[in-house]
């Protein structure tokens, strides 16, 4: 799936394949995309270049006044293995 730099910032829950290693009886074994393991990951988009997709889960700062984070947990995911993309918004109050 093709992402654009649009969704840069925007917090989103993807949905990508991934190779699948496991033991089963042969006549269980699937085939084709059904053999697949299926990930959701849910962050916000860092960055989409040369068609990798950087998802940013969570930052840290040894101290809260630091400018710059010290880590941050993500993960690198190739366009090609993206199966689907929803971006989320927040919620609003309905109470009026």
């Amino acid at each position: 799936m093709k992402i654009g730099r649009q969704l840069i910032g925007k917090t989103v829950a993807v949905t990508y394949v991934d190779p699948n290693y496991g033991k089963i009886e042969l006549a269980k074994l699937k085939r084709g995309r059904a053999a697949l393991a299926t990930w959701t990951e849910y962050g916000v988009v860092h960055d989409v270049s040369e068609g990798v997709l950087i998802l940013i889960h969570s930052i840290g700062k040894l101290c809260p006044d630091d400018a710059t984070a010290d880590e941050v947990c993500c993960t690198a995911i190739p366009e090609d293995i993206v199966e689907t993309m929803v971006v989320l918004s927040p919620e609003t109050d309905t109470k009026g």
